[in-house]
């Protein structure tokens, strides 16, 4: 079976007038979304790193270990006990994520490291 292609109107047709609109909209919204994300490594930004990769010391690997909410008041105040209260007074726990093959979750837990 011969497969079509499906053509685009020409740009300078009413057709092509309003898909051009619709692209530079979508492109706005895009832009909002991107300026209201902040700069920089955020505590409590999770990323996925390959197997063997340690990304350094402001960073703990997601497996649901407890940490201390005094050693980390900004993760605390950025999870709070969204993935368990750990002992309920001076722990609570990271995120517990199982990842892809040769991949690890790693969760940001303070500013600098």
């Amino acid at each position: 079976m011969a497969r079509v292609a499906k053509r685009q109107p020409p740009a300078w047709t009413a057709e092509g007038l309003g898909l051009d609109k619709e692209v530079r909209d979508v492109a706005r919204e895009l832009g909002l979304v991107r300026d209201s994300i902040p700069a920089g490594e955020t505590v409590g930004r999770i990323v996925l790193f390959t197997t063997g990769q340690e990304p350094g010391e402001a960073w703990r690997q997601c497996d649901g270990a407890p940490i201390s909410r005094f050693d980390y008041p900004e993760l605390f105040e950025a999870i709070g006990e969204t993935h368990g209260a750990g002992d309920g007074s001076t722990t609570v726990n990271l995120p517990n994520m199982a990842a892809p093959a040769s991949t690890t979750y790693w969760i940001r837990v303070k500013e600098s490291s």
